[in-house]
């Protein structure tokens, strides 16, 4: 059954109108539905519905629920990223990073930070909405507003970087906290490191010899860290 993420008041045999023209484009004319189409409509906190679209066109859709489920959030899994040299990057990030279950991802301005804005926001929504539901995701990820260095503070953080001396993040046998985060290309600077060692608990962990990709490193690390939790 297709996956349909609408915000709405999600409740049992209710009619919903979906009236923003940007969702009723992004229905009748990407995902194509047509009436009388069957979808798993879902909010983006964890309630869904089998429901059904009793009506759909370009003037409005109309999707008719049934009974209402839901399930509820375990150990959400965080991405703090410097902002990439390019947006295509930014786009294969939030893309992957929520087919792997990311909740929340927290672009940065860093240092070595060479772009500081998100370009169109509502593009890299919907890329964030079809990636979840292509991966039968209950739940919708936040893409955060850009955010600085000094911004963060009391977390507990696994930073990545290319050092021999930290700990591999395989070796890493448990998670305290499932926040990641990401230097942009070039890395962190000293300055970044220490104020985020200054206003949060830091554990450094390495991803090899190689010097990787933004988007290279946080698929990995993403990767690492989800097989960890399904472990538990």
């Amino acid at each position: 059954m297709k996956y349909l993420f609408i915000e709405c008041d999600l409740k049992k045999d209710s009619t919903i109108q979906v009236l923003d023209k940007k969702d009723i484009n992004y229905i009748v004319n990407v995902l194509r539905f047509k009436k009388n189409q069957n979808v798993l409509l879902l909010d983006g906190d964890g309630n869904y519905s089998e429901s059904t679209l009793t009506s759909c066109h370009k003037k409005g859709v109309e999707i008719q629920t049934s009974s209402v489920d839901s399930v509820s959030k375990q150990d959400q899994l965080n991405l703090y990223f410097g902002m990439p040299n390019k947006l295509p990057k930014l786009e294969l990030i939030l893309k992957m990073g929520t087919e792997m279950g990311v909740a929340n991802f927290y672009p940065l301005n860093t240092s070595y930070s060479q772009v500081q804005s998100l370009g169109k926001i509502e593009r890299l929504q919907q890329i964030i909405k079809s990636a979840a539901s292509q991966s039968e995701s209950k739940f919708l990820p936040r893409l955060h507003d850009i955010q600085k260095i000094t911004d963060i503070k009391e977390q507990t953080l696994y930073v990545c970087v290319c050092r021999k001396d930290n700990p591999q993040i395989t070796q890493v046998k448990e998670f305290k906290e499932s926040n990641v985060l990401i230097g942009p290309e070039g890395g962190l600077s000293d300055a970044d490191l220490e104020t985020l060692s200054k206003n949060n608990e830091i554990y450094y962990v390495s991803l090899g010899k190689k010097i990787l990709r933004l988007e290279t490193a946080s698929l990995l690390a993403l990767g690492v860290v989800m097989l960890k939790k399904s472990q538990k």
